[in-house]
């Protein structure tokens, strides 16, 4: 993986299981398969070895050679750099509101360590953006009926859905905060 390449949601999966504890392949796989990750994203047993190669190849983990019951295997452990992308990753995918919104689950499953704090203020920052966004969308809802867009309900939709998304998301985030700081 070069530097400048995008870090994928299986990468970053890798990432965030490995900031819980150094590990090989097969735990790793233990892990995905009992958290049940497969279910909100496509990650083989038979990647887990080439995404291992990707990031150590991209400096973002390590590994070390360990005996374990007679047999040698490589441990993996994320170098400082590791850390460093998986917090980007993770503040990235919990304020940013377009783009792939799996990476918010991969994101919010790797903030086990992190202040209650942090993780509001990350989501306040959401609940900003998906403001804005909403905002835009109206205005350019408004611009394009203003301008001669046909009222019909199969064009007005493809405004109203996402507009009901984004409140949806806004509303359920508020919820989520009030009721962790016991206002609910």
């Amino acid at each position: 993986m070069k530097s400048n390449q995008k870090t994928s949601q299986k990468e970053f999966i890798i990432l965030g299981l490995l900031q819980e504890e150094p590990a090989h392949g097969y735990d790793l796989e233990a892990k995905i398969k009992d958290r049940g990750i497969r279910n909100w994203t496509a990650i083989g047993f038979s990647s887990i070895y080439h995404l291992l190669k990707k990031l150590e190849g991209a400096s973002f983990i390590d590994h070390e050679q360990r005996i374990v019951n007679g047999k040698a295997q490589r441990v993996f452990h994320l170098t400082d750099t590791g850390h460093a992308e998986l917090n980007r990753l993770i503040e990235t995918a919990l304020t940013r509101t377009r783009g792939n919104r799996g990476d918010f689950s991969v994101a919010i499953s790797n903030t086990v360590d992190w202040s209650a704090n942090n993780i509001q203020g990350l989501l306040r920052q959401r609940i900003t953006n998906l403001e804005d966004d909403y905002s835009n969308l109206q205005k350019t809802r408004s611009e394009k009926l203003q301008a001669g867009m046909p009222d019909l309900q199969a064009i007005v939709i493809l405004f109203d859905k996402p507009l009901a998304m984004i409140r949806a998301e806004i509303d359920f985030f508020n919820q989520y905060i009030n009721k962790f700081n016991g206002r609910e």
